[in-house]
């Protein structure tokens, strides 16, 4: 039984169905009246990865769950103007509920920094995007080695056993 499971949260904007409320995964392109496209706040995503983390706990009571925020750019907003602009919303909504869910004292619950050493740390780096396949949203895999060997040596070994 795996003892971590490393939870990364990606956007806050979702595609919700207007007759149910629920979250829609894939839509129907050819009945989009049915469908809602908002940008989700930190309460909502709050209750949701409780209710995820409660799930996994019920399976593995002792699992060490370590949160990330994807640093990959949001690619289109329906619910915005600015694709930029829905994109620091959606990751400051994301990253805001990490840091709730941390404040709550959860037992084997962790935050790994990737969203900020790719943000944050990359913007005063060479440039970090599309280096490898000149894909404006693909993390380059030489910074993607740096976020995996600073992972590896703050959460395990050189046998890649996770060590909590």
């Amino acid at each position: 039984m795996s003892k971590v499971l490393i939870l990364t949260v990606g956007v806050a904007p979702c595609w919700f169905e207007k007759s149910t409320g629920n979250v829609v995964l894939d839509i129907d392109k050819k009945k989009l009246n049915n469908y809602e496209f908002k940008t989700t706040g930190v309460d909502w995503n709050v209750k949701n990865l409780l209710e995820i983390i409660k799930i996994v706990r019920e399976i593995n009571p002792k699992l060490h769950i370590i949160l990330t925020v994807s640093p990959v750019p949001l690619n289109k907003s329906f619910d915005m103007e600015s694709t930029v602009v829905a994109d620091c919303v959606s990751k400051s909504i994301l990253r805001v509920t990490v840091h709730t869910l941390l404040k709550l004292g959860i037992a084997n619950l962790n935050y790994w920094p990737s969203f900020e050493i790719v943000r944050w740390i990359g913007s005063h780096i060479d440039p970090v995007y599309g280096n490898d396949d000149d894909h404006p949203r693909h993390v380059s895999r030489d910074l993607v080695a740096i976020i995996t060997d600073l992972f590896i040596n703050g959460f395990g070994d050189d046998t890649l056993e996770v060590k909590i």
